[in-house]
């Protein structure tokens, strides 16, 4: 397996009592680098993720649909079809989206499964490794959440002069790194005044998925 680098938030570095799974992880990598603000969250950035060396998990969720559609070049179906997935997945009820209390729940391995399947069909450039990989640093510099996802999201190209929605997006090979799959599309229809802790929430759910699956050397 190729080496890790590892960015870690110094208030999670100085815990004494990490979970087996992040130990594990952290023997793995090959250098940790730690974050310089106490005040950013408990997220995990892997340099590159490990989705070509995932073994073990038995996914029960068929995803030959999303395959097929990014192997056909049909990114905006394929969009589509992810955001279904994770939906499906998770929302339990009320307004349609993922709120704070289900995005939690989502199921690892669809998660791991739907990135590995962005990024080879992308050669990198789409998924959620990407977007996690833009935002670690932007989140570092310890903005509030809103510069955060602003700056986020001018990068990915989800804000332009505002956030764009399903039809502003590029549906191309060749948009900006990270802008597929639209993340946004998960949130709830009807706002419940917490955009933003969803998305952060997704995203360290993401992370955290990463360090604790399990791999082969």
């Amino acid at each position: 397996m190729k080496p890790q680098t590892l960015l870690l938030p110094t208030f999670l570095a100085n815990r004494q009592n990490l979970a087996t799974p992040l130990k594990g992880f952290l023997n793995r990598v090959s250098q940790v680098r730690i974050l310089p603000r106490a005040r950013v969250p408990g997220i995990l950035l892997l340099g590159r993720h490990l989705a070509g060396s995932l073994s073990g998990y038995h996914l029960t969720v068929d995803t030959s649909a999303l395959q097929a559609q990014l192997a056909a070049g049909e990114w905006r179906s394929a969009d589509e079809e992810t955001r279904r997935l994770l939906l499906a997945d998770a929302d339990r009820g009320g307004f349609r989206g993922l709120d704070p209390a289900e995005v939690p729940t989502l199921d690892c391995e669809l998660v791991l499964a739907i990135d590995g399947i962005w990024g080879k069909a992308s050669s990198g450039r789409y998924g959620f490794t990407a977007q996690a990989e833009i935002l670690a640093p932007i989140w570092a510099e310890g903005f509030s959440a809103k510069k955060t996802w602003r700056r986020f999201g001018a990068q990915t190209g989800w804000r332009q002069r505002g956030w764009v929605d399903a039809d502003g997006l590029s549906y191309v090979a060749d948009a900006r790194r990270g802008h597929l799959p639209w993340v946004p599309g998960i949130l709830p229809t009807v706002s419940i005044g917490r955009t933003y802790e969803v998305l952060f929430l997704f995203y360290e759910l993401f992370n955290e998925c990463v360090a604790g699956a399990p791999t082969t050397e």
